[in-house]
């Protein structure tokens, strides 16, 4: 589906710092973790590609 609506957010420096990282943790960026969480869909921690697995 294409996207034709943009929306524009203020977030102070804690909010983003935390979107932020989360998005990293789901290796996801910050647009497709708000899409997920709009959909009612939690994404978890992923591996991401440059990450080692033990």
């Amino acid at each position: 589906m294409k996207r034709t609506i943009k929306k524009q957010i203020w977030l102070n420096r804690e909010e983003a710092q935390q979107l932020q990282k989360k998005a990293k943790k789901a290796c996801l960026t910050e647009a497709a973790l708000i899409r997920q969480l709009l959909s009612g869909y939690e994404p978890r921690e992923a591996p991401c590609s440059g990450q080692a697995i033990l």
